[in-house]
């Protein structure tokens, strides 16, 4: 099994659709660092 991928090192439009299978609302008015910290709140391993 591979490790998923870094979300500091996905494009703008990866964190969107990253945010979207996670749930996450109001994606489309959320700057890249609202996304990461969202998508780092909803990952309870963290992503390192």
């Amino acid at each position: 099994m591979t490790d998923p991928p870094n979300p500091t090192e996905l494009s703008t439009r990866e964190l969107y659709d990253l945010a979207r299978r996670h749930g996450i609302r109001g994606r489309s008015l959320m700057t890249r660092e609202e996304l990461l910290a969202a998508l780092a709140a909803d990952e309870p391993h963290g992503w390192g």
